[in-house]
């Protein structure tokens, strides 16, 4: 008797599920590693969910197949249980910190300490 399949349960498991899903009438994995220049090894490994598909893969694939990304990604959300159990699941960063909010002044004189400086630098 085969292997039963194991059902997907992870949002990178749903994604290639639904990738494999959409692809299988027009070359399957094989289409997809020429698609997105990789080898048919390293597609197997992101539709098993093992390594994340690219942001570029993903929109290369819905582009070959016929539908916009954000449809491809809503497909898989659907299968995976939604947007709020991927944000519970997995979090969400903080964002990165702006060049504002972390540059050293460089200068003679620093913009905090002016008011205070009695005796200013001659140049």
């Amino acid at each position: 008797m085969p292997p039963r399949k194991k059902n997907p349960v992870t949002f990178d498991e749903w994604l290639g599920k639904t990738i494999d899903d959409e692809t299988n009438t027009r070359g399957g994995r094989v289409a997809v590693a020429r698609w997105i220049g990789a080898s048919p090894q390293s597609v197997n490994r992101r539709a098993q969910g093992k390594v994340p598909y690219l942001a570029r893969e993903v929109e290369i694939i819905a582009g070959r197949i016929g539908i916009p990304t954000a449809e491809l990604i809503s497909r898989a959300l659907r299968g995976y249980g939604g947007i709020e159990k991927l944000l519970t699941v997995y979090g969400v960063s903080e964002a990165e910190p702006t060049v504002e909010d972390n540059v050293t002044y460089i200068g003679h004189v620093h913009p905090e300490r002016e008011a205070a400086d009695d005796n200013p630098r001659k140049e």
